[in-house]
């Protein structure tokens, strides 16, 4: 019995005794205004890019569900 009641401080204090280094990133960043993209996001490509990606992801739960309509339309008559 004395030997579990001895074990808890002395994992405190072992825990206690470690202690973390800080991370150091050797990474330089500039942050200038319009400059924190990796890429370039100024112009009208940009923006019909964007527009594509968007509108397709919207749109494929209504092409979905249309595939699905038109499925089950054909397998009823």
């Amino acid at each position: 019995m004395m030997l579990l009641r001895a074990r808890p401080p002395l994992l405190r204090n072992s825990a206690n005794r470690i202690t973390k280094t800080p991370l150091n990133r050797n990474v330089h960043i500039e942050n200038h205004v319009n400059n924190n993209m990796p890429f370039k996001y100024h112009g009208k490509i940009f923006g019909v890019k964007v527009a594509a990606f968007m509108l397709g992801g919207f749109s494929i739960p209504f092409l979905a569900s249309y595939l699905q309509l038109r499925k089950a339309a054909g397998s009823a008559a």
